[in-house]
């Protein structure tokens, strides 16, 4: 992603987001998560556990790259849909 895109991915993440997300259902799902976490955690080795931080820190870096592409592309439509 360039400088200016990664900006305004930022800026949109930081600043608008919140409008797009159900609070009330990321709130309860972010709680269960949690408690999930939590429980299997309890029941890990640290070979399990550190098999499972290095699954978290994977897991995390391909959401980001798929919601930077989602937004990218989202971009892309609205400049399209602008030059109509």
């Amino acid at each position: 992603m360039s400088e200016l895109m990664e900006l305004l991915y930022d800026y949109a993440r930081e600043h608008g987001l919140s409008r797009y997300i159900n609070q009330e259902d990321y709130q309860q799902l972010e709680d269960l998560e949690s408690k999930s976490l939590s429980s299997l955690c309890r029941s890990l080795s640290a070979a399990q556990a550190e098999a499972l931080e290095t699954y978290q820190h994977t897991s995390y870096g391909q959401k980001q790259l798929e919601l930077e592409a989602m937004f990218q592309a989202g971009f892309e439509v609205a400049l399209k849909l602008h030059t109509l």
